[in-house]
């Protein structure tokens, strides 16, 4: 059973879990794109990738505190991951033409949405209470 506190300690203890995912992301992206021939977009895809374990272990354990089965929860997870990764790609890339060649102020300013989006749709979807 998913123990849910109220949002405003929820989004504080989220951002923190998402500071450490981004840091992951950023470490990756940036060097596949200082070290090899790699697309910023592909870089910035495979750095949201590597993410994913931290971020959801976080959330699991620290953020939602939850009990839930792992298999259906971790499904869930990474479907809305998986949908953010696309919005991710589209919303760097669209960004990326404008910012260029910041492409780390480009993927702060797009992890911010993502970020937002995330939280509200894994605290009413995928850690949401069961009843």
């Amino acid at each position: 059973m998913t123990r849910q506190r109220p949002t405003f300690i929820l989004l504080p203890l989220n951002f923190i879990g998402g500071l450490i995912a981004l840091g992951v992301h950023l470490v990756v992206m940036s060097l596949l794109i200082m070290f090899t021939e790699i697309n910023a977009v592909v870089a910035s895809v495979i750095g949201f990738f590597c993410a994913i374990p931290v971020n959801y272990i976080f959330q699991r354990k620290i953020v939602f505190r939850s009990s839930a089965r792992v298999g259906l929860q971790f499904l869930t997870y990474t479907s809305v991951t998986m949908i953010s990764a696309v919005l991710n790609a589209i919303l760097f890339a669209g960004l990326w033409k404008i910012l260029q060649p910041n492409y780390i102020l480009t993927q702060i300013i797009v992890t911010a949405v993502i970020f937002l989006l995330n939280f509200f749709v894994n605290k009413n979807i995928t850690f949401a209470r069961r009843r």
